[in-house]
């Protein structure tokens, strides 16, 4: 931090704002938001991290401070401080991609298939029935859905 002229007035840093007439410092933008402004006179110049990241940085200057969610999770809090906003895929579904904003990135395991892993981000996750069980369930979650086959057929 620069040390105070009293003889000039310092515009405030990228990351941090100052809304209030005679204010003796600057402001860090929250959490979940950035700003590159330099002399922001208001929180509203502070930006939100897009929905499918988070930040857990205050005063920060750069959107590259607001980190993707991971595959296997999703994100649709704009603003987000912490990782945990990102939700995790439910057993029996799995996601490849990064930075989801939805649910709807999470793909079902086939039939013949299951998979007890919350947050998986591969369909190698889903592990396919024994020998002599099936289901036809997709999206399975439990090897409980595997069922014996009937006398008379196989698998």
């Amino acid at each position: 931090m620069e040390s105070i002229d009293a003889k000039t007035c310092i515009p405030c840093e990228a990351g941090t704002y100052c809304g209030v007439v005679g204010m003796g410092q600057c402001i860090p933008c929250i959490a979940g938001t950035y700003s590159s402004v330099v002399g922001a006179d208001s929180a509203t110049e502070c930006v939100p991290c897009v929905t499918e990241t988070y930040s857990s940085v205050e005063g920060a200057v750069s959107i590259d401070t607001c980190t993707q969610c991971v595959s296997g999770t999703y994100s649709s809090v704009e603003g987000a401080v912490a990782i945990d906003t990102c939700t995790q895929c439910v057993a029996g579904t799995y996601s490849s991609v990064e930075g989801a904003v939805s649910i709807d990135t999470c793909t079902q395991c086939v039939a013949g298939t299951y998979s007890s892993v919350e947050g998986a981000n591969s369909i190698d996750t889903c592990t396919q029935c024994a020998t002599g069980t099936h289901s036809e369930q997709v999206g399975a979650s439990s090897v409980n859905s595997c069922t014996p086959c009937v006398p008379g057929t196989y698998s």
